[in-house]
C-alpha cells in the first residue's frame, strides 16, 4: 500500500516540477514594422528581460544596452503575463504595456505604449 502512495505521489507531481516557469534572463528581439523598415537607422540590439515570479507576480527589469527600467504592476496567469515598464525621455515619461505568453523556453508577446495604437511584437528566448 505505501508504494501504490509514493506511485500516486510522484505521478501528481510530475506535472508540476515539469511547468515552465518565467523567471530568469530572456533576450527579446522585436520584429520590424513597415515604418522601421524605411528608416535609415539601425535597429536597436537585443532586449534583456530579467524576470521573477512570486505566485502571481512578476518582478524584475527591462535592459537596452545602458538604460535599464523597472517592472511596474507585473501579473502572470497559467502562461500569460503583464506589467509595465516607465521610460523617461525629452517629453517626459512613458508608459510601455508588455504582454504575452509563455510557451517552454520562448515568450510571444507584444509591447505598445500606453494610450498608443502600434504595438510591437517581440519573441524572447531564455539565456
Amino acid at each position: 500500500m505505501r508504494t501504490l502512495v509514493c506511485i500516486a505521489a510522484f505521478l501528481c507531481l510530475t506535472p508540476l516540477a515539469s511547468a515552465a516557469t518565467i523567471d530568469g534572463k530572456w533576450s527579446a528581439e522585436f520584429q520590424a514594422g513597415k515604418k522601421a523598415k524605411t528608416t535609415a537607422k539601425k535597429a536597436a540590439g537585443p532586449t534583456t528581460l530579467n524576470l521573477t515570479s512570486d505566485g502571481k507576480r512578476i518582478t524584475g527589469s527591462i535592459g537596452a544596452g545602458k538604460k535599464s527600467m523597472t517592472i511596474q504592476d507585473g501579473k502572470v496567469d497559467g502562461s500569460s503575463f503583464s506589467f509595465v515598464t516607465v521610460g523617461k525621455g525629452k517629453k517626459g515619461e512613458t508608459r510601455m504595456l508588455w504582454s504575452g505568453t509563455l510557451e517552454g523556453d520562448t515568450i510571444q508577446g507584444t509591447r505598445s505604449r500606453e494610450g498608443g495604437k502600434r504595438r510591437s511584437s517581440f519573441t524572447a528566448k531564455r539565456l
